[in-house]
């Protein structure tokens, strides 16, 4: 029971975060990757096919949340240039080759810098990450390990559509919920300091 009712006010969060007005708009992503060369690139920096158009880049941005997040949202360039300035708390950025449309809070932006850096990672606060384009052209993720990059190595590789995902100051909170992604909500990188809540809104298409 302590189990659902955890949830049910995790949804009631997410219906309800959409609406801030947090003027502190969230930092600009550095996430970084290691390269087989030991090279750092930014998240966004690489090229999804997506023309390199301000407003078409900014179109597909939009696409990742509901206009109560996207119309006061801070939206970043591949390279993170700001291509416009937002109010609110969320930053959204376009389809990349990895990674599909998205809209963060800055604390997403902080799980994927520290997850791509392989630091420790602990949110102190409840967040939305909106995905509701979902993976685009990005070729998906193993729901185990942040690090695996074959598909065909990977028992539980995975390629959502529509979704959101919801990261919890408290890892108590995700005891007991399933780790399978056949099931509607479940928890991503569970062993992990990046482990976080996958909700289905529809079907990959």
């Amino acid at each position: 029971m302590r189990y659902f009712m955890s949830l049910i006010g995790l949804l009631f969060l997410v219906a309800c975060n959409g609406g801030s007005n947090d003027n502190s708009a969230s930092s600009t992503v550095a996430a970084q990757q290691s390269t087989a060369e030991g090279e750092q690139k930014s998240l966004y920096d690489r090229p999804g096919g997506l023309a390199d158009d301000k407003e078409a880049m900014i179109a597909n941005a939009e696409s990742a949340a509901p206009a109560s997040v996207t119309a006061n949202a801070t939206v970043k360039a591949p390279d993170g240039t700001v291509l416009r300035k937002g109010s609110n708390s969320y930053t959204c950025y376009p389809q990349q080759e990895i990674i599909g449309p998205m809209c963060n809070e800055a604390v997403w932006d902080d799980l994927i810098d520290s997850m791509l850096n392989k630091e420790g990672f602990a949110p102190d606060k409840f967040s939305v990450s909106y995905m509701l384009a979902g993976e685009g052209s990005a070729i998906g993720n193993s729901n185990s390990d942040p690090y695996a990059t074959e598909p065909e190595n990977s028992e539980d590789w995975i390629k959502e559509g529509p979704h959101l995902m919801i990261v919890v100051p408290n890892r108590a909170l995700l005891e007991g919920m399933s780790r399978d992604p056949n099931d509607p909500v479940y928890v991503m990188w569970g062993d992990t300091p990046y482990a976080h809540i996958m909700v289905k809104i529809a079907a990959d298409e």
